[in-house]
């Protein structure tokens, strides 16, 4: 990503000066988050995921980078490689 000045950014400061496309907030932070995905009928939870949080409305930013990662990750675990497997509740409201 680039900045105002069209200098490319640094990953420690990937999100400073952005703005927030979803509620124009100007404070977006660097925090781990986890990730639920879903791809082929299976489901994916991806922890300690880096992303950019808005403070002010909590929208969440991936950079290319990280989405094309968690992208990676789950094309592998296809073929049996993964950290873990769990087991969840699965439960309706009607």
């Amino acid at each position: 990503m680039k900045t105002k000045n069209g200098l490319l950014k640094t990953a420690k400061r990937y999100w400073e000066n952005e703005v927030c496309e979803t509620c124009g907030g100007s404070a977006i932070r660097e925090v781990a988050v986890e990730v639920y995905r879903h791809r082929g009928g299976k489901r994916y939870l991806f922890q300690d995921v880096p992303a950019g949080v808005c403070s002010d409305c909590g929208a969440r930013y991936f950079t290319g980078h990280t989405a094309r990662m968690m992208e990676e990750r789950m094309r592998l675990t296809r073929s049996g490689k993964r950290r873990k497997t769990i087991t969840m509740p699965v439960l309706s409201l009607t």
